[in-house]
């Protein structure tokens, strides 16, 4: 009997370790590097991917070189491009910024405010990357693949569904040569910018694409005239 009961113990033992066995991924930390004069980014991509969607905290200052200090305290939104351990700002295009909040479209400067967060609120796997903003009541989620990036946003019930779509946003002083946005369909957004970086002019196109009935804002200090585009700065996206 004693025997029998030794046995039954060690496969007990034994099939617990198994469950919790760790592969080489699990052990990856994306807040490494994302203090201090890292220069690292939290967000979610690939490896060798074209979109790596990220939270903008901080911008204008050397430690801003990957849009996300761990110092700060307010996430100004999420754009598509980063660069990580580079000492040298860069990119940071297309902001996305989810609130609840009434949109002032005269308003000067950013027309939204920042929104606080708590690191305990924040996750970060490879691949993925979420937070949840305690005083809004919203839950941001970001994944990719190797030509896309995914965005989820979960809004209390019963609050206004509000993104704002920030053509303009950098982290640098750089200069936006061309910003087109186009509404496609009721749940479809799609537009290009073009920053001048340098000796480079590099063009970025996007596509929004959502099932679900916010309401979406386009601003921008860079237009062109046409038919096809819109030439008002708000969208209903209903």
């Amino acid at each position: 009997m004693k025997l029998r009961t030794f046995i039954l113990c060690a496969l007990v033992v034994t099939g617990c370790a198994s469950k919790t066995e760790m592969k080489p991924v699990d052990y990856v930390d994306p807040f490494i590097g994302t203090g201090g004069h890292g220069h690292n980014y939290p967000g979610a991509t690939t490896p060798f991917g074209a979109v790596q969607l990220s939270p903008d905290n901080y911008r204008g200052d050397w430690d801003a070189c990957s849009g996300y200090h761990y110092s700060q305290k307010e996430i100004i939104g999420f754009s598509h491009t980063h660069l990580s351990g580079t000492g040298c700002a860069d990119l940071a295009d297309i902001l996305f910024h989810p609130t609840s909040k009434d949109v002032d479209l005269s308003r000067e400067g950013d027309i939204f405010d920042y929104l606080p967060y708590k690191h305990r609120n924040e996750t970060a796997t490879p691949g993925y990357y979420s937070v949840y903003f305690h005083k809004d009541r919203i839950k941001a989620e970001l994944s990719a693949t190797t030509h896309t990036g995914w965005h989820r946003y979960t809004w209390a019930k019963g609050a206004p569904h509000n993104l704002i779509i920030d053509m303009h946003h950098g982290i640098t002083d750089e200069k936006i040569q061309e910003v087109e946005i186009f509404q496609t369909s009721p749940t479809e957004i799609r537009g290009m910018r073009k920053p001048q970086r340098g000796s480079l002019t590099n063009t970025y196109t996007s596509w929004l694409s959502s099932p679900g009935r916010s309401r979406a804002y386009a601003i921008s200090t860079v237009t062109r005239k046409s038919p096809a585009q819109m030439s008002a700065r708000q969208m209903t996206g209903r």
